[in-house]
């Protein structure tokens, strides 16, 4: 059993000290695609992101590494969509968690290396809006598309947390062995639709007022609030089911990677008078 323990300190470290690890934050600006916004890829109305992260260099062309970014999502109909008379609106923090595998084109060595990466994660929304009033409200509860409601039993309440795809491209550049800065685009796929609360079709007003859900209709319909000769579309198509959204981040990583590491070994054996023997694991220097 000794023995067995030894082999094993001998072996994580032995692994610990030849994985080249490098640590990176990433200020950036994130944006999302989707019912509210008529660019699939675009830039207006981003906002601020910020990720960390850590990464294990596994050859001279793969790395693994997860990150953690937290962000935030708005879009207005009457200010970039193709349907300002809708006048919805939303607003959503993302908190996320990735796995990825990075692929350097050219060799670590070099200086200058592109490289793309895929992966997957886990992300936390809550859409939000504002009433005419100023009230924040959270658009997940009320249905707005009659979720839960018995006359529409296919339309079931969405998870705020779930499963996402990553994936994305980048460019680096090495400053020293220690240092180095990307420009990097990173996409998500997402498994829903709803992360503008914006989806398929507007439910039948009277069939919300039934289940007491005024504050639902006021924010499912919102044309009458531009136009109050306008009633409730009862049935007619409010977002665009086929094709779910998605949200990107764009970003500058600045990566430390740490140097190797030399260890101390004390030489306990029979004779030995515990005399020092320093020896000098050899882990890679680049990243």
């Amino acid at each position: 059993m000794n023995t067995f323990l030894r082999v094993s300190v001998f072996c994580v470290i032995s692994l610990s000290c030849r994985a080249q690890i490098s640590i990176y934050v990433a200020p950036g600006l994130m944006n999302y695609g989707g019912d509210l916004q008529p660019y699939y890829w675009a830039l207006v109305q981003s906002n601020l992101s910020i990720t960390t992260g850590a990464g294990v260099q596994l050859t001279k062309h793969f790395n693994l590494r997860t990150e953690l970014t937290y962000g935030k999502l708005r879009a207005y109909d009457k200010q970039y969509s193709l349907y300002p008379k809708r006048n919805l609106s939303f607003y959503s923090h993302i908190s996320e968690i990735n796995f990825c595998l990075e692929y350097d084109i050219i060799s670590s060595d070099h200086k200058f290396n592109p490289y793309f990466f895929s992966g997957a994660g886990f992300y936390h929304f809550n859409p939000y809006t504002f009433t005419q009033t100023g009230l924040k409200v959270y658009l997940q509860p009320l249905g707005t598309e009659g979720q839960g409601l018995p006359e529409y039993p296919d339309s079931k309440p969405y998870d705020l947390t779930q499963a996402n795809i990553v994936f994305g491209a980048g460019f680096k550049y090495r400053v020293s062995d220690q240092w180095a800065f990307a420009l990097e685009f990173n996409s998500r796929y997402l498994f829903t639709d709803h992360l503008d609360d914006v989806s398929g079709f507007y439910p039948k007003e009277a069939d919300l007022l039934q289940h007491g859900r005024t504050l639902a209709a006021e924010l499912s319909f919102r044309s009458d609030e531009l136009d109050p000769s306008l009633t409730f579309p009862d049935g007619k198509r409010r977002g665009n089911a086929h094709a779910t959204d998605n949200y990107y981040t764009s970003m500058v990583r600045i990566i430390y990677t740490m140097p190797k590491s030399n260890f101390t070994i004390m030489s306990g054996g029979r004779g030995s008078h515990g005399r020092r023997k320093d020896r000098s694991l050899d882990c890679p220097k680049k990243f």
